[in-house]
């Protein structure tokens, strides 16, 4: 049986903004194991990104955790300083960010930019510092003479590989993947996910993959975290999930996947994720739900276990 690793309970991420308060992560609780990939998805907005930031505690300004815990391997991220979260960050935690084009350094080497997290966080030498970087491109599948390169000088498949590398290189406990396989076409796509499954097995570590695409954390990952309008709807294997999907919204994700081999009708979910500074009254996906009652519309579901790895937050199952 897997032991967990990462354990988040009752989070809530709040966004202080001109025009009021957006509840981006409202009382959301996940459980993590080891070796394990999670599929965290929804559209756009539903809150699945700050809740990867809210992880590390990289936050803009304007956002603050308001309540809650993350226990990393027990011990809760939201207690320590911002020393010793910087400890955190690249050693026990690493993170692919969405766009590495803007998240690496246009002015440094990518070598120097790796060669930097490593000596921040071990105490060895520049070259044997410079040694790792270069077994970490070439697990990646770069050669080592990139450590040469500037950012620019690569491809965008070659710049999400040293983002990889840059996540890896510590051998850290957890990944975060921010939508890796963004702008990218479908065959360096295929071969980044193929990387991130390899580095879980040989690693040892958990993924956490943030995207918008169901179907691709439906091919990869061990579950799925659906979240929507700021609230976690369904969490469970995702071999269950894409079987047999409980929560309304997540239906609607699964029937809007293509199959190019099988005929079947793709249906849109109508309407628009709501205002979060705003949110509608009851359960957040009402407005847009086919079965929706009027108890959603006055009441905000309880998350209902349905087995040992599966919840769903929906009144049709409370």
């Amino acid at each position: 049986m897997r032991k967990t690793l990462l354990t988040i309970e009752n989070l809530k991420v709040y966004y202080y903004t001109g025009r009021g308060i957006v509840r981006a992560v409202d009382d959301v609780s996940l459980a993590i194991n080891r070796r394990e990939m999670v599929g965290l998805v929804g559209e756009s907005g539903s809150g699945k990104s700050t809740l990867g930031y809210a992880i590390v505690r990289l936050l803009p300004p304007q956002g603050k955790i308001v309540s809650g815990k993350i226990v990393l391997d027990g011990k809760n991220l939201l207690k320590l300083s911002s020393s010793e979260m910087r400890k955190v960050r690249g050693k026990e935690i690493g993170m692919v960010f969405q766009d590495p084009l803007t998240s690496l350094d246009p002015l440094q080497k990518v070598g120097d930019q790796i060669v930097e997290t490593i000596l921040e966080h071990v105490n060895i030498s520049k070259k044997e510092a410079y040694d790792m970087a270069a077994k970490a491109l070439m697990e990646v599948g770069l050669p080592p003479d990139r450590l040469d390169s500037y950012p620019h000088q690569l491809s965008g498949g070659q710049r999400q590989r040293v983002m990889i590398a840059l996540a890896t290189v510590l051998k850290p406990k957890l990944i975060i993947a921010d939508e890796p396989t963004t702008a990218l076409d479908v065959i360096v796509q295929d071969r980044i996910m193929e990387l991130l499954a390899s580095l879980k097995e040989e690693l040892n570590t958990s993924i956490i993959l943030i995207t918008h695409d169901i179907s691709l954390a439906a091919e990869r990952a061990d579950k799925i975290a659906v979240m929507y309008a700021g609230h976690l709807y369904e969490y469970a294997p995702s071999d269950e999930i894409v079987s047999k999907p409980l929560h309304p919204y997540t239906q609607g994700l699964i029937q809007s996947i293509p199959d190019v081999f099988v005929r079947k009708e793709i249906k849109e979910i109508k309407g628009n994720p709501p205002d979060l500074a705003n949110p509608p009254s009851g359960c957040r996906f009402h407005p847009r739900c086919p079965y929706a009652i009027e108890k959603c519309m006055r009441k905000e579901p309880p998350t209902v276990r349905i087995n040992e790895n599966r919840y769903v937050k929906c009144w049709l199952y409370a």
